[in-house]
């Protein structure tokens, strides 16, 4: 006889759980950390980073003023303006009883003599020289000698000397040049036509001539 009974416990069917969604937490624990001030000494801060020490040592140099360019009057002999519209300056200085005309020019870089301008002078050669000079038509000139304190008197009692370089032939037989025109602190003033020049506590002013752009230079007669 089966006594057994059929019968058995009904599985209670498992409810599902519900899955809880966490808050939203809006603070940054890695950003506050961040903002929080260390407590570490500049040294040690610096030695572990370099680039902060580099940061601090170009911060703390000095700063080099750039220096300031003052506008200056022009010296320029030879200046090419649609007022003026000039191309050369010339002006009158004296070797001893000689009344010479020169050419103002502030792009030659030494003063220039023609050959024949020095015998004429009697000028006597105290040095060779091997400075090579491009003229004004593109031809390239060698120096032939050079002769020391030559007087450039620009009026009574009032001597620039400069050493001169004695060429075969020059565009003018003799050219007053840049370094000539700083020593002697020339300025340039086309509007009253003068050239004035400040020397060793002593001033004057020389008349100076124009030629016109669209008039040929002249041609260099032989003394």
């Amino acid at each position: 006889m089966d006594t057994d009974l059929p019968i058995e416990n009904r599985d209670k069917p498992k409810k599902p759980r519900s899955k809880r969604t966490p808050p939203e937490i809006k603070y940054d624990i890695v950003s506050d950390v961040l903002k929080q001030k260390a407590d570490i000494e500049i040294g040690d801060l610096i030695a572990v980073a370099p680039s902060l020490r580099r940061k601090l040592v170009n911060e703390c140099r000095p700063k080099r003023k750039k220096p300031e360019v003052q506008q200056t009057e022009q010296t320029m002999a030879l200046i090419e303006d649609d007022e003026f519209n000039t191309t050369a300056a010339y002006t009158h200085v004296f070797n001893g009883d000689k009344k010479i005309k020169a050419l103002v020019d502030c792009g030659a870089s030494k003063v220039c003599m023609s050959k024949a301008l020095a015998d004429a002078l009697q000028l006597e050669i105290d040095d060779s020289s091997e400075c090579v000079f491009t003229l004004g038509n593109g031809t390239k000139q060698s120096t032939l000698e050079l002769v020391y304190d030559v007087s450039i008197e620009v009026k009574e009692n009032m001597v620039i000397p400069r050493v001169i370089e004695v060429l075969p032939s020059c565009s003018s037989h003799l050219i007053l040049e840049n370094n000539w025109l700083n020593h002697a602190k020339a300025k340039l003033d086309f509007n009253s036509r003068t050239l004035k020049v400040h020397y060793k506590k002593q001033k004057a002013e020389l008349e100076i001539q124009f030629i016109r752009k669209n008039v040929a230079l002249p041609k260099m007669q032989i003394y």
